[in-house]
């Protein structure tokens, strides 16, 4: 194996369920402190160096979209690590300034709730893709060696049902397309 896939495969394997940028970086300095006993030799750009200490900066700024407007700003604060996407945040402005045609808000967050009547978010909508059984779904190549997660033991023994497929956007444009995410199962009759 190249050392290019090897570093390609270690990163996969450590960043499998870590989503978004904040939660990689969080998974990459859990492996090093856990994996990677320091001080350590590293190498930048060609040159070796010696690594002391791992930091991983919290993130001190989100793009946000001003409430029941589609215009967006990036909000800058030191709280807006324990934001949650989707939350409702109250801030006391600092500072607004724009850059290359973007505004900006420098600001404390001063409050936070969860208002899903407020985003007008329009529902999913669920695709009925007919019975399911569970006594014919594939489990794997090697379903004696491997030990089934709980969900799939649920599911193994279960009787057939109706299957349905949300669909999610994917991408960030205005020409995002439509795309199949995991299934939703409901008790057959």
């Amino acid at each position: 194996m190249s050392k290019q896939r090897e570093i390609d495969q270690l990163l996969e394997d450590i960043l499998v369920d870590a989503y978004g940028e904040d939660e990689q970086l969080w998974a990459l300095r859990q492996t090093f402190e856990e994996e990677v006993p320091l001080p350590t030799e590293g190498s930048i750009i060609g040159e070796t160096v010696l690594v002391n200490k791992l930091g991983v900066k919290k993130q001190d700024s989100a793009r946000c979209r001003l409430l029941g407007k589609d215009k967006e700003l990036t909000l800058r604060s030191a709280d807006v690590w324990d934001v949650v996407s989707g939350e409702i945040v109250t801030v006391l402005p600092r500072k607004h300034w724009s850059y290359a045609g973007h505004p900006y808000l420098s600001a404390d967050i001063t409050g936070t709730r969860f208002d899903l009547g407020a985003l007008n978010l329009q529902p999913l909508k669920l695709n009925d893709f007919g019975m399911w059984d569970p006594g014919q779904h594939y489990w794997g190549e090697d379903v004696a060696s491997t030990p089934m997660r709980t969900w799939e033991i649920w599911n193994s023994t279960a009787s057939r049902r109706r299957r349905f497929v949300t669909m999610t956007l994917a991408g960030k444009s205005a020409k995002s397309r439509l795309v199949p995410t995991f299934p939703v199962f409901f008790p057959g009759d």
